[in-house]
């Protein structure tokens, strides 16, 4: 029934809507304002490490990706980067880029999709399974090739909608979540400006979709925080009993900066590789 009430909601807006000029120069505005507002609103409170703690000393993190670098492997499955809200190619390309040079592989294995002129999270899952159909074809009539999906911030939540939806779905092997709010964004529940915001507000009835479907999903998910997330809020980054891998960020634009992330980057890297993930090296004997 939830599903039938979103499904007629977004009969008027699936389409994506064009920003031009001072309109995409506006939105790069909006996020440095909206992140200082949230940061002032609502202080430090998510500044504390959670679930399990991924603080391995920087030096050994560049160790182990000059050897990856120096070892590439095949991949074995497509990887696909989903970008977050109104965000445009450099922050997802940047993090593909960052994921082949520490994975390996051919490029055409890897490829980013992202969604700065979409304003509905079911438009962008559709678009997300057609362009996966038309770089990788698949012979099942329900379901994609199956890939390997690192979502940035909202690209999560895109990931989780797409290997749901009626009809055609996205095949998921592993579902990596960065800085995703999986239980709303913290800055929406101050201000929300369109419907992707609004859907990513908590208690929403979008959100509460996706948790419905968490119960028969067949994919792993692995979900990433920066403990000084103050835009998603770090412990709204995993859904209801899932673990979180937390990393150490910045004060300040934490998670406008969180593709960067290098510990987020190699322990990723290394779980796509088929080895052991940093946060494994990270634990006592």
């Amino acid at each position: 029934m939830i599903q039938g009430r979103l499904h007629q909601s977004c009969k008027l807006t699936r389409q994506f809507v064009p920003l031009k000029g001072a309109t995409c120069f506006g939105f790069v505005c909006l996020h440095v304002i909206l992140g200082v507002f949230v940061l002032n609103a609502g202080g430090c409170s998510s500044a504390q490490t959670i679930g399990l703690t991924l603080d391995m000393p920087m030096d050994r993190v560049r160790q182990i990706q000059n050897r990856m670098q120096a070892e590439p492997v095949d991949p074995a499955r497509p990887i696909v980067v989903l970008g977050g809200w109104r965000a445009w190619r450099p922050s997802a390309g940047g993090l593909a880029r960052r994921i082949r040079k520490n994975v390996g592989g051919p490029h055409s294995k890897i490829i980013d999709i992202s969604f700065p002129f979409y304003n509905d999270l079911d438009a962008m899952a559709e678009h997300v399974i057609a362009e996966i159909d038309r770089r990788w074809p698949s012979d099942d009539p329900e379901r994609t090739t199956q890939v390997d999906v690192i979502g940035v911030s909202m690209g999560g939540l895109v990931a989780r909608r797409a290997a749901m939806l009626e009809g055609r779905k996205l095949n998921i092997k592993r579902l990596f979540t960065i800085g995703t709010p999986h239980r709303g964004a913290k800055l929406a529940r101050f201000i929300t400006v369109d419907k992707p915001s609004a859907d990513m507000k908590p208690g929403s009835v979008f959100l509460g979709l996706l948790d419905q479907g968490l119960e028969g999903k067949d994919y792993e998910l692995i979900c990433y925080a920066r403990d000084t997330d103050d835009w998603v809020g770090t412990t709204n980054s995993a859904p209801v009993g899932f673990d979180l891998i937390v990393t150490p960020g910045p004060m300040l634009l934490s998670h406008q900066t969180i593709t960067t992330d290098a510990r987020m980057i190699t322990d990723i890297a290394s779980r796509l590789r088929g080895e052991f993930p940093l946060l494994a090296r990270t634990k006592p004997d």
